[in-house]
């Protein structure tokens, strides 16, 4: 048969706010001595572990964990996963992994539909850094790799897509589709960050391909221009320039250099 249900239920009150319900692991208040026999061998606080029932033959159970319905005149609940401070060590991290499988788990973030404002945002943020000759954090989207090595039809690296969001709106002057903007960063007495834009690499075969194009026009309207310029140079006489365009094909070491062909339509 089933194996029994525990529930843990805070009561319902008729006014004022719903009771708390709080699960805390236990503290630890001993003090390790460097010279003391009788010193604790560990001073770490309790863990907290929520883990689902298992299956011999079929799925493991599931965990949910969220906020409830808003009511006529609120919000729904916010729903916080943090990490504390640490006075001196490293603060902990948050780890969000799916399972390995035949399939593997998926992850998913998604934000909410607003029916009566704008679209809710989704902000990923690194850490900001205050120590002297120390950088922020890195923000790295890295797709998975194929590491199969069949010799037919090996594996295949994942694709990285960023797209903005489109406008299904009827008014050909202001519902637009979204801008996608890659910016480096700005420095206050140095240099601005660069940007790179470069293809895969491959050990047998050929270098991938980089393609800027401004897609086809509707029915009504031009296609896309497509710009290239530097910006402009701001500062004092003879001590400023602005940058510099070129164009140049890679050396062929065991073959022909590549072309510069600049065409314009029919």
């Amino acid at each position: 048969g089933s194996s029994g249900n525990i529930h843990i239920t805070v009561g319902t009150g008729d006014l004022g706010k719903g009771g708390n319900l709080k699960l805390a692991a236990g503290n630890t208040t001993g003090t390790p001595h460097p010279y003391g026999p009788n010193r604790p061998v560990e001073t770490i606080g309790g863990d907290v572990s929520i883990v689902s029932g298992y299956s011999h033959e079929s799925h493991s159970g599931e965990i949910m964990i969220e906020t409830s319905i808003g009511g006529r005149r609120g919000n729904s609940g916010t729903l916080t996963l943090k990490t504390n401070d640490s006075d001196n060590g490293k603060a902990g991290y948050i780890a969000l992994l799916s399972g390995n499988g035949t399939f593997g788990g998926e992850i998913e973030l998604i934000a909410g539909t607003s029916d009566n404002s704008d679209g809710p945002n989704v902000l990923i943020h690194a850490g900001d850094s205050s120590h002297k000759k120390s950088a922020g954090g890195a923000l790295q989207m890295i797709a998975g790799s194929g590491t199969s090595e069949n010799f037919w039809d090996g594996g295949n690296g994942g694709s990285v897509e960023i797209s903005a969001g489109h406008g299904f709106g009827n008014n050909k002057l202001t519902d637009v589709g979204g801008d996608v903007a890659i910016l480096g960063g700005g420095s206050h007495k140095s240099s601005g960050g660069n940007m790179l834009i470069r293809s895969g690499s491959s050990i047998e075969s050929s270098s991938g391909h980089v393609t800027i194009e401004t897609t086809r026009s509707g029915v009504r309207g031009n296609s896309g221009s497509l710009s290239l310029s530097t910006g402009s140079a701001t500062g004092y006489a003879g001590e400023s320039s602005s940058g510099s365009i070129q164009l140049s094909t890679g050396t062929g070491s065991a073959g022909f250099a590549g072309n510069i062909n600049l065409l314009v339509g029919e």
